[in-house]
């Protein structure tokens, strides 16, 4: 079993504190705590400090997760557009996957090296993308072009980072537009469909704001449905 190596970085231009994790040649940063109120209740809350993938899960990551597994289980928890040329390029986001894949993408990362990886509440997605007073994770400017990929402009999904003027102060990329991010949460008492958050390149800009919401049930799957992963801070 390969260990994950989470080490302590620092990014001397904004100051972040990051991870990063050699199973996924991927980069976490530090998001840190912090109270606001929140969009759905309309209460104040608390957030923990949270180490939040830089980018969405992309291809490649997810093909790695997929090889790992027994025969039996591939066909589970594949893709179901990892066929599909203009969806499955390396560094595009991976799309057409439930939410109990993203759960089992999750649960692999744990098993590596002992750290607890998950998907985000709402609760600390729309922290981390809107700070508790940002319409959009960039600010509040005005969506453009440079911003974020949405409105089917393109056709298909884009390499996450291909945007970088939508960053979050902290440096998240890509959390406006190009796909819906699965969230841990259910997003109804009835327990039927779960939350995602983000917008994706199919929206129109109301999507894209920090509190906007879609739910569906966590075995829907879509070309616009992706996800994120954190992990808690030891």
């Amino acid at each position: 079993m390969q260990k994950i190596t989470l080490t302590p970085q620092v990014n001397k231009e904004k100051l972040m504190e990051t991870f990063y994790n050699e199973i996924e040649n991927s980069t976490y940063i530090l998001v840190l705590d912090g109270k606001y109120k929140y969009s759905v209740t309309k209460k104040i809350v608390q957030v923990p400090n949270l180490y939040f993938a830089q980018y969405p899960v992309t291809n490649k990551q997810y093909r790695r997760f997929i090889d790992s597994l027994p025969e039996e289980e591939k066909n589970e928890y594949c893709s179901n557009y990892a066929d599909i040329k203009r969806f499955n390029g390396d560094y595009q986001p991976v799309v057409g996957v439930t939410w109990y894949a993203a759960k089992a993408y999750c649960k692999w990362l744990t098993k590596q090296g002992g750290k607890t990886f998950r998907l985000p509440t709402e609760i600390e997605w729309e922290w981390a993308a809107g700070g508790g007073n940002r319409e959009y994770p960039w600010g509040n400017e005005k969506l453009d072009g440079t911003r974020a990929h949405y409105g089917g402009k393109v056709g298909q999904t884009t390499p996450v980072g291909a945007y970088p003027a939508g960053v979050t102060p902290e440096g998240l990329m890509d959390m406006a537009g190009n796909v819906w991010e699965w969230m841990e949460n259910w997003a109804d008492k009835d327990k039927k469909r779960r939350a995602l958050r983000g917008g994706s390149w199919l929206d129109d800009v109301d999507y894209l704001r920090c509190a906007a919401r879609r739910f569906i049930p966590p075995v829907n799957w879509g070309n616009d449905v992706g996800f994120r992963v954190v992990v808690a801070q030891s």
